[in-house]
């Protein structure tokens, strides 16, 4: 009797299948199994098995770290003995997540990192296998990284696959870093740009970047030209930037950022931290905002019950957000996140911040009339997120979770009113989760 044969097709669907996100313990031991029934099988089990590549974050001394990227790059570097035989890896892999979450402590064990990542990232890129997102984090300024690392990473910037690239703890980063490069998405967390020039005046422009996450001072990058010893208001070098994510730090600064590119933002997320400095109302006026048709507010510094209002407390000097903000028409989804710390596991808090008169203060109040002014006329979807630290075990806290949902959707009854279109989501988590 002979065995059923199945479409290769069909197969790499059952692969596939094994690699939902998130693929937990038992989907990878499916996979590997899988990567051993034969070559048809092997191809398509390791497209999942190694797209995603974690290495180099282990000890003070760094030794584990450079055992294990030296046995990866063996992975990547490996040729087999006749033709027909399993290739290596490097044309699966098409992320690296890599770094030190404790820096070493000698300069000899941060040379042999370097040294070793330099020699991945090289042997990734081929004529027919190149790695699309990069994700370093280096607890270290650009002057102290060594000339190997540097050139590897210049040339993976100016490769015309690399379209993802994420840099963590990394100060000092020159203005001309990225020139060249084809990135489509930027994030810079904790890392600081050095206003120095070297060398003479550059046009600065990245006609493919559609997405940027940062969080602190990074106007200097964004600017169409750079020249040396002045300040130049040039023209925006982000002409395709279609999401922003932006952690408030210099009101100067965000207004720059936000005037160049409200031509082309679909989607704008302004995050307040603790400690932002006082703002002018007029920051908020987003109406000149284009193409605008998502935006979120976060405020991420934490507050105790019941001061249950992150939506007046966002550094304005005067008034609040609900006086403040102006959105354009083209908006159709406004979320707000903020986080809440509870002292006591209950809400009894809440229910008072909610039921609490006179209805001209009661900031939910408040922000039910916001939510049906004329300006959200064309507003379709309204999300709510809130982050909560309460001290009880999962059980009881899974409860309190769902009563402060329902106590939110009870406090803001225009989303229930009829003919009314635009929809209400509220969310409420775990600030540990």
């Amino acid at each position: 009797m002979s065995c059923p044969t199945f479409a290769p097709e069909v197969c790499d669907l059952f692969i596939d299948s094994l690699a939902q996100y998130p693929v937990d313990k038992s989907q990878r031991e499916a996979l590997r199994t899988c990567s051993l029934v034969s070559r048809d099988f092997a191809h398509p089990a390791r497209q999942h098995i190694f797209r995603y590549v974690y290495a180099g974050r282990e000890g003070r001394s760094g030794k584990s770290g450079v055992k294990m990227l030296r046995t990866l790059h063996k992975l990547v570097t490996w040729m087999p003995e006749g033709k027909g035989g399993i290739s290596n890896i490097a044309r699966y892999v098409k992320k690296v997540d890599c770094g030190y979450d404790q820096r070493p402590r000698d300069r000899e064990g941060i040379e042999r990192w370097e040294e070793q990542v330099s020699l991945i990232l090289q042997a990734l890129q081929g004529t027919d296998h190149v790695i699309s997102t990069l994700d370093v984090l280096f607890h270290e300024s650009w002057t102290n990284v060594g000339p190997i690392f540097k050139r590897a990473l210049r040339d993976l910037l100016i490769s015309p696959y690399l379209e993802n690239l994420i840099l963590r703890l990394l100060w000092d980063i020159p203005r001309s870093l990225f020139l060249g490069s084809h990135l489509r998405h930027i994030s810079l967390d904790f890392c600081s740009v050095d206003p120095r020039i070297c060398g003479p005046s550059l046009d600065a422009f990245y006609p493919q970047l559609e997405s940027l996450e940062v969080d602190g001072s990074y106007e200097l990058l964004l600017e169409g030209k750079i020249v040396e010893n002045r300040r130049l208001m040039s023209q925006s070098a982000l002409s395709s930037l279609r999401k922003l994510r932006y952690n408030i730090g210099d009101e100067g600064e965000a207004f720059t950022v936000l005037s160049r590119v409200q031509s082309t933002l679909e989607f704008l997320e302004i995050r307040f931290e603790d400690g932002v400095g006082f703002l002018e109302p007029s920051f908020l006026n987003l109406a000149h905002m284009e193409k605008l048709t998502r935006l979120r507010i976060c405020d991420e510094s934490p507050r105790k019950f019941p001061s249950f209002s992150s939506i007046q407390n966002t550094g304005l000097l005067e008034g609040n957000l609900l006086d403040c903000i102006q959105v354009p028409n083209t908006l159709r989804t406004f979320e707000l996140d903020f986080e809440m710390h509870a002292e006591t596991p209950t809400t009894d808090a809440l229910v008072d911040d909610i039921q609490a008169p006179p209805s001209e203060t009661n900031q939910w109040s408040r922000l039910n009339q916001f939510f049906s002014s004329p300006k959200f006329a064309k507003v379709e979807k309204v999300g709510i997120a809130i982050r909560l630290t309460v001290n009880m075990d999962p059980q009881d806290r899974a409860k309190v979770f769902v009563e402060v949902e329902s106590l939110i959707k009870t406090a803001l009854p225009y989303f229930s009113t009829p003919n009314v279109a635009c929809a209400l989501s509220v969310v409420v988590g775990s600030w540990y989760d």
